[in-house]
Order: C-alpha cells, then structure tokens, then sequence
C-alpha cells in the first residue's frame, strides 16, 4: 500500500511540473526607464514624465510632471514663482515684463503666476539674468502631504 501511494504521488509530482513548464511563458521585461527630456529645475537635474517627442530644447510648462529617479515621487509644476527681489519696488516692474501675475507681494519676497504656455525655465533663465532679482525658484509638487 506503501508503494502504491509513493508511486501514485510522485506520478502527479512529474505530472504537475511538466504541466507548469508549459504554462509558464516567458515575460516581457519592463521598461524602468522611458526616454524623456532632462530639465534642469532649480539647480537640480530631473527628467520629465510624459513625453510625446524630445526636442532639442526642453521645456517645462505648468502641469508637467518631472521626476529625479526611478524611486522618486513624481513631482508637478504649478506654474507658481517665488522671487526675491532687490527693491520691493521692483517686484511688479519683474512680473509685468515677463507677462506674469503676481499673486503676492510683500517687501522683497514675491509670487508670481505663469499662464499655460509660458516656458517656465525660461521665466527662470531670465529671472536669474535680471539685475534686480536676487533668486527665483519653480514651484514642484511632489504631493507627499497629499491625503491617501
């Protein structure tokens, strides 16, 4: 009787892994890295989420999502500014050159607004040249603090 259950046994052992070797196909790999443009935001390198086609120059508009690695939160520009300027006077004179909106204004501390189509990285470029701005940085939102 033993026997006769060993043998029964090791019959549906071979019987099941001959059965899953060829159920088993091999997979696809997964693609961990897409190509996309680099940017350059804030003086820190990041790669941006959902292409169409790369271009030679990259851009950054409100609404695009950029990420720094495979393992990073994907972070999302909102089209905000904050400046520093020299002169308080100053602040206005900045946003209305660049067709901006200020949202705020307080001594030398400043928020700007860029509409949809506005490159952000060259409202940043420019903001860095200008005279009378002492620092300028992107808005990224990560969401990290975003309710689960």
């Amino acid at each position: 009787m033993k026997f006769m259950t060993f043998s029964i046994l090791a019959l549906s052992t071979v019987a099941a892994t001959a059965s899953a070797d060829q159920q088993l196909a091999q997979q696809p790999s997964p693609d961990l890295f897409i190509a996309s443009d680099a940017v350059e935001i804030n003086g820190q390198d990041y790669r941006k989420l959902s292409v169409n086609n790369l271009s030679e120059a990259a851009e950054l508009h409100a609404g695009d999502e950029v990420f720094k690695n495979a393992f990073s939160n994907v972070s999302k520009a909102t089209g905000l500014i904050f400046v520093t300027v020299k002169n308080p006077a100053d602040a206005k004179s900045v946003a209305k050159a660049l067709k901006l909106d200020v949202v705020f204004a307080q001594g030398e501390s400043a928020v700007f607004r860029a509409s949809d189509g506005q490159d952000l990285l060259a409202i940043s470029d420019y903001l860095n040249a200008d005279s009378r701005v002492k620092a300028s940085k992107i808005e990224l939102n990560s969401g990290k603090f975003r309710a689960q």
